[in-house]
């Protein structure tokens, strides 16, 4: 199997951070993704530079406007849902319930949750501020990960 490197056209590299090594890789035009990991080879784009950039003011707690392009959602729903969850303020929290009626379909919970597992960036799509009624909810990392994350922003919406 070929690592993203290695394919034509794709850039990779990382950055240290509380949780350990974030990854992240991207496209000529679009952030493809974020993960915890080490990049295999450093390959390096203007879109990997603005990622690396971003989540260094992340990391210090002065998080930069979102101007990253991604690749477009799968659907007009799934628009309205990464819009939501990317205008939650660093420090905040929503319920699955408040991103579906902001994303206009308010019985559709299950369906952000859903959206919220297959959530390929990390971090700067803040799928981890998005909770349950009661409690933490979901998250494709780990509770422990999106535990570390929400105490890192001092959300205060909820108690970890």
């Amino acid at each position: 199997m070929k690592s993203l490197s290695s394919v034509s056209g794709l850039y990779e590299d990382w950055i240290e951070s509380f949780l350990g090594p974030i990854r992240f890789w991207a496209s000529e035009e679009y952030l493809l993704g974020i993960s915890l990991g080490v990049a295999k080879t450093v390959r390096v784009n203007k879109i990997t530079e603005q990622t690396k950039e971003w989540l260094g003011s992340y990391l210090a707690k002065e998080p930069l406007e979102p101007s990253i392009p991604l690749l477009p959602p799968k659907s007009p729903f799934a628009a309205n849902v990464q819009k939501a969850v990317m205008a939650i303020p660093f420090g905040s929290c929503a319920t699955y319930s408040e991103i579906a009626k902001k994303a206009g379909n308010p019985k559709a919970a299950r369906a952000v949750g859903a959206l919220m597992r297959s959530n390929p960036y990390m971090i700067f799509v803040p799928c981890h501020r998005v909770i349950a009624q009661k409690g933490l909810g979901g998250y494709n990392g780990g509770l422990e990960i999106k535990r570390k994350l929400l105490e890192f922003e001092e959300c205060e919406s909820i108690n970890l």
